[in-house]
């Protein structure tokens, strides 16, 4: 019990802070439990690069299907095509 009160009082203005706030680090951990699922899944990467590829794709709810855009000719909503960008 005593080991308690020192605690409390050696960490009371942070206590105090985090209360009045309402200030968390659940963000933080949030971000932090994501990379480790990754990295967890991936059962290990070739390098930085492509580690770190995959918690931008991953964490930035990116999607893999291409953007639709209204045709200007057609009015026809159709994938937009890197190469070619007409209908």
């Amino acid at each position: 019990m005593i080991k308690v009160a020192r605690t409390v009082k050696t960490h009371l203005w942070g206590i105090l802070n985090a209360v009045q706030l309402k200030a968390t680090n659940a963000i933080a951990e949030l971000v932090n439990a994501t990379i480790q699922k990754i990295k967890a899944r991936a059962c290990g990467f070739r390098n930085r690069a492509r580690f770190r590829t995959a918690i931008l794709f991953h964490s930035g709810g990116l999607s893999l299907q291409r953007f639709a855009v209204e045709c200007s000719e057609c009015q026809a909503k159709k994938p937009v095509n890197i190469e070619q960008n007409y209908c």
